[in-house]
């Protein structure tokens, strides 16, 4: 039997709606920076270079600013100590608000990944505009999450560092021996932080899809690490195996275009300088000090783009160990199937509702026949369970 007209087929989405393997996971997380460039290259590189190229403005400036100073003085002085303590005040200032903007900005590039790819796993390539809407009724939340996780690691580093300083001094007054002390303090430090390196991969491969949940299902920070926890149940090692090597094959990367950049830096300094280092002698050729630094600060800024496109592929992998759970554990990729089915043949957005919705499944005291016509559709219409 022909149909009455012809439907185009849904087009395709970055990923196969069907749960996926693991080397799909590790594909798909370089895939996607080739999918829509414009916005994760542009954004997330962009962003984090801005940073990176502010902060190093900004030291220059205070540096710049303080030797030319300190130039004109001594030590003896009575402004030299307050110069010193100004330059340090402002560093750390400094320091302190660029790791703040950093953060931040880590923080919406998560966000944007996510949201990039619960709209492209539907077939669409979004634009920044698109993708920000999605992003920014969380991004408080993400900020707030990436924050609290730092605290914690922060605070749960200097609970380790004191117990092992305790401890070695302690048993250094009580066999008034120093050299007891400091070994058995140094032992206990690296047994310490070996135990809490092992801690933290576990945690955070646990909670390592919060920024994914939080962006495609919009519920709180509590929720999230709920969710996350759930999901990775039963596909942690493919959780962290993903993330894992994609950060070991940007590091390797990193390394060979630093190394080859720094050799390629060293063969050419001769030929563009030829009578030696510019800082040697008299006279300094303004040319010859800018082409140094420039030969010496290129090296680190492709470094800066590779660790960039880490990021964003880490965070992808994540963002398909989500879906990969929820295909399994939900049937997440029968929903979006019949979502993309019904979008193709002209179903309006409205009427389809949110594909990614979490189902909420019957109570298991209810009978099996009743919990099927009590189950909620994963969006606007029925029968798409």
């Amino acid at each position: 039997m022909s149909s009455p007209y012809w439907t185009p087929a849904p087009r395709r989405g970055i990923v196969p709606l069907r749960p996926l393997d693991f080397g799909t996971i590790l594909g798909k997380s370089f895939a996607m920076l080739r999918h829509n460039p414009s916005v994760l290259l542009g954004f997330g590189v962009g962003t984090q270079l801005v940073v990176s190229l502010l902060a190093l403005g900004l030291f220059t400036v205070i540096f710049a600013s303080s030797f030319a100073r300190m130039d004109t003085l001594t030590p003896s002085d009575p402004d030299f100590d307050a110069i010193m303590a100004g330059t340090l005040g402002l560093s750390l200032g400094a320091g302190l608000l660029i790791s703040m903007l950093s953060i931040a900005i880590g923080a919406a590039v998560q966000g944007v990944v996510a949201a990039n790819l619960r709209i492209a796993v539907l077939g669409e390539k979004p634009k920044l505009s698109e993708v920000w809407q999605q992003v920014k009724p969380v991004f408080w939340r993400i900020l707030g999450y990436t924050l609290m996780i730092g605290l914690a690691a922060g605070i749960a580093i200097v609970v380790l560092a004191a117990i092992a300083l305790g401890a070695g001094a302690g048993l250094g007054v009580a066999f008034d021996e120093v050299g007891v002390g400091v070994g058995v303090g140094i032992a206990l430090g690296l047994a310490l932080l070996l135990g809490f390196t092992l801690f933290v991969i576990w945690i955070g491969t646990k909670l390592l899809l919060v920024p994914t949940v939080l962006v495609i299902e919009r519920c709180t920070i509590g929720e999230a690490m709920k969710r996350s926890w759930h999901l990775v149940r039963g596909r942690f090692w493919v959780a962290f195996g993903a993330t894992a090597l994609v950060g070991v094959i940007i590091g390797f990367a990193a390394n060979a275009v630093s190394g080859v950049a720094q050799l390629f830096a060293m063969l050419l300094i001769p030929v563009l300088m030829p009578t030696g280092d510019p800082l040697e002698g008299s006279e300094v050729s303004p040319s010859s000090v800018i082409t140094m630094l420039l030969l010496m600060l290129v090296p680190q800024l492709l470094v800066l783009v590779i660790s960039a496109v880490g990021s964003i592929a880490q965070n992808t992998a994540a963002g398909l160990v989500y879906l990969d759970s929820r295909m399994r554990k939900e049937g997440l990729d029968q929903a979006l199937g019949s979502f993309v089915e019904h979008l193709a043949v002209g179903w309006s957005r409205e009427q389809l509702g949110d594909p990614y919705v979490v189902p909420q499944f019957a109570p298991p005291h209810i009978p099996a026949a009743q919990a099927h016509t009590q189950m909620q559709a994963p969006y606007g219409y029925t029968g798409q369970m």
